[in-house]
């Protein structure tokens, strides 16, 4: 398995979801986060959620590669601010899938060494277990399914 570092976009995002969903709650999104989100990140800057979430990528790609190999691979990139995650009209919009894709990115370069046992992983990973049962429950062809 390979690892790199998580792009600064989808970083970005995942870090407007925590913070948008920080300030406003459910009816931002129509599911609940899990606790451990408001634990890690209840106060705290979008630019230190982001910080949080690089270095946890980030201590993935030493595990893989050491210091140095880890180092060569960071972008230096900061926080940028902007997706267009606030489009909401009920059910699931496209961003839901975005965001999913980049949760599932994000924790496949984050399973190096013992990091998928840190506090923003395992938060990460109920975040996406979380979203992922909102999509599919808002498939139609999970609505038209029976119930047997």
């Amino acid at each position: 398995m390979s690892s790199f570092y998580v792009g600064t976009e989808s970083l970005s995002m995942i870090t407007d979801v925590i913070s948008r969903y920080l300030l406003v709650g459910f009816d931002a999104f129509g599911f609940e986060f899990p606790n451990e989100i408001e634990i890690l990140f209840r106060g705290e800057s979008d630019e230190r959620i982001f910080k949080g979430l690089a270095g946890t990528n980030l201590s993935a790609l030493e595990a893989r590669y050491g210091q140095k190999g880890a180092a060569e691979m960071y972008d230096g990139k900061d926080y940028e601010e902007g997706h267009d995650i606030w489009k909401s009209g009920g059910g699931v919009q496209t961003w839901h899938y975005q965001l999913l894709k980049s949760l599932h990115c994000y924790l496949y370069q984050c399973s190096e060494g013992d990091v998928s046992d840190s506090p923003i992983y395992e938060a990460i990973e109920k975040l996406s277990e979380r979203l992922t049962k909102y999509i599919v429950f808002h498939l139609p062809e999970y609505k038209e399914a029976e119930w047997k």
